[in-house]
């Protein structure tokens, strides 16, 4: 289900079994309802920054509606993860902490956001993008910075180690809005179908 960002409760994340990769890096899963996962739908938006590399795209996006609300659903977010890790482990620099609101030295505004769409392994995006109709587009370049989007966000659960603590955020899908509308997604688009969802799992670990 998508929940909503506004009246969300950290209470509500179920915490699973912590997994350990081979590095030593440590993978808390979060599950929601019986599901892997906890999903969002963003405010509409505007893209402020796009950056690409082999395994991902970053977009940096400024909320256009209901800023303040969103901003302070990812503060929550944000110290619920900080309480949890600490209750975890004693070897915590909180600086080391990468939260969407983080971002590069060159972007000051505080209200800029930056959430990844994981790229496979012929570097196309993993997500769907969707036109206002609906309508499935293949075309990551219709995307560029001042376009205006709505995304469905993914919380995964939390990596962390001694140098680093990284709640794992993923877009699962875009909407690119071409007018001044509001737009909402008017279904769930969690399947049971197994084979039509895949789970978003961190690669590397056991």
């Amino acid at each position: 289900m998508i929940n909503n960002y506004e009246n969300f409760e950290t209470s509500n994340i179920l915490k699973e079994n912590i997994k350990i990769n081979t590095n030593g890096t440590n993978f808390l899963p979060y599950k929601f309802e019986n599901k892997n996962g906890i999903f969002f739908q963003t405010p509409k938006s505007e893209i402020i920054n796009i950056e690409k590399d082999n395994k991902k795209v970053l977009f940096t996006i400024k909320p256009l509606d209901n800023l303040e609300e969103f901003f302070n659903f990812n503060v929550k977010i944000d110290k619920f993860n900080l309480n949890l890790v600490n209750n975890l482990t004693q070897h915590i620099n909180y600086e080391n902490y990468v939260s969407p609101r983080k971002l590069p030295d060159k972007i000051e505004d505080k209200y800029f956001l930056s959430y990844k769409a994981n790229l496979d392994i012929n570097n196309n995006l993993e997500c769907k993008i969707y036109d206002d109709l609906k309508n499935e587009i293949n075309n990551l370049e219709l995307i560029e910075p001042g376009s205006k989007v709505s995304f469905i966000i993914k919380l995964s659960g939390l990596l962390y180690n001694d140098y680093k603590i990284l709640p794992y955020w993923s877009i699962e899908q875009i909407k690119l809005i071409n007018f001044n509308n509001e737009v909402k997604f008017t279904e769930c688009m969690i399947k049971d179908d197994s084979n039509f969802f895949t789970e978003i799992t961190p690669e590397n670990f056991q």
